[in-house]
């Protein structure tokens, strides 16, 4: 087993440069808040100022199968002998 983070990250292009600038420019009229995070000791969502974030399921469903083809694609080039799923 490798202890190199880079033989572990795959680089490819899930998404054409037309479909990252509709995507972009969809997230871009989305409203955006603060990340938060739940607490479990206190039952509450907390706020760090680490990162903003939005939702959008229609982009979200959009973006889904050519994500769902990377993942089948690099799972199909990295399969070894003996896997099963």
């Amino acid at each position: 087993m490798s202890d190199k983070l880079s033989d572990y990250v795959m680089v490819d292009n899930v998404f054409t440069p037309e479909q990252c600038q509709l995507y972009i420019e969809k997230l871009e009229q989305r409203k955006w808040q603060p990340h938060r995070w739940f607490q479990n000791d206190t039952s509450e969502y907390v706020y760090r100022k680490d990162f903003d974030t939005t939702y959008d399921s229609e982009l979200q469903n959009t973006m889904k199968d050519p994500i769902l083809k990377f993942v089948y694609k690099y799972y199909d080039d990295h399969r070894e002998p003996g896997d099963t799923s």
